[in-house]
């Protein structure tokens, strides 16, 4: 456990992207897990804020950034 209050911020890509499979696991599953496990490492004694991005847009072209 981290010693003194702490802040962390957790950064969520929730597009469709997340959807794919990487090594037979959903990419969102894996995500999921992960911050579950980082927010039980950390201890109750800290704040952790969750933003999630990704998740308003839509499928058409000009929604999409390219360079």
């Amino acid at each position: 456990m981290i010693q003194g209050k702490r802040k962390a911020l957790i950064l969520l890509d929730a597009s469709s992207s997340m959807l794919l499979n990487v090594e037979g696991k959903q990419k969102m599953a894996v995500a999921k897990t992960a911050a579950n496990r980082f927010a039980t490492t950390i201890g109750t004694n800290h704040d952790i804020s969750l933003i999630v991005y990704g998740h308003a847009g839509t499928q058409n072209d000009e929604d999409k950034y390219t360079k």
